[in-house]
């Protein structure tokens, strides 16, 4: 089990933080990476919802003005 959860945390250390604008992940972003780490979510799932959750808080583009 220990080995598992160690590269569960390797795995999260790796992508949680590439996907993030800040190098301090947010609350929500610890929260996944926590429940990946313990197994209460896959990769898949976590990487889904990570996604989601930069989509639906991206700021939004704005255009030159001219």
């Amino acid at each position: 089990m220990k080995n598992e959860q160690a590269q569960r945390r390797i795995i999260a250390a790796a992508l949680f933080p590439a996907n993030s604008y800040s190098t301090v992940p947010s609350a929500y972003e610890q929260l996944l990476t926590d429940k990946y780490i313990d197994g209460s979510l896959t990769i898949y799932q976590s990487i889904e919802l990570l996604e989601e959750y930069h989509r639906t808080n991206a700021a939004p583009t704005q255009r030159p003005h001219r």
